[in-house]
């Protein structure tokens, strides 16, 4: 009776678990210092720039840069992924839909595509003025890194 109780345990486990969708509102956890980028392997150590996406089955990505992201993404967004950014400033995470980005050669990202991520409508005004920078969506990301290409080598500090 014992065994039967505890299959039909199971059944029911199984089915409650199987209802209900991957939860992609919340970004995966990163070792930081251990776990390696999805794109160019490097460890992931500077949570400044770390970058992530899950998928809707639960998959979860991680990068080392944004652009790697960008770039593993072959310059295109998914709209049925969740793409999670670290804020510059070391407050967490942030939905990469919602964030503003900057782009200056003062952003020094370990595979050096100059790229940080701050809460939407926050401008780092050190970032963008000196030298001069720019501010940008997530949208606009792709095109920013295709155009970019493989110009500098990696963690080399400059921007086009």
């Amino acid at each position: 009776m014992r065994l039967k109780s505890e299959t039909a345990w199971l059944i029911v486990l199984g089915a409650f678990c199987g209802c209900h969708g991957v939860d992609t509102s919340r970004p995966p956890s990163v070792r930081f210092g251990e776990e390696a980028c999805a794109s160019c392997r490097m460890i992931i150590s500077d949570e400044r720039f770390a970058a992530a996406l899950v998928t809707a089955t639960g998959d979860a990505l991680k990068f080392d840069d944004i652009g790697c992201l960008i770039q593993h993404e072959s310059n295109q967004i998914r709209p049925e992924i969740a793409y999670w950014v670290r804020d510059y400033k070391g407050k967490g995470w942030l939905n990469a839909r919602e964030a503003t980005f900057i782009r200056s050669a003062s952003v020094l990202s370990p595979m050096g595509h100059g790229l940080a991520a701050l809460p939407a409508g926050h401008i780092a005004e050190e970032l963008v003025t000196s030298p001069p920078g720019r501010s940008m969506r997530f949208s606009e990301l792709p095109g920013f890194v295709e155009d970019r290409g493989h110009e500098n080598a990696p963690h080399s500090p400059g921007i086009d």
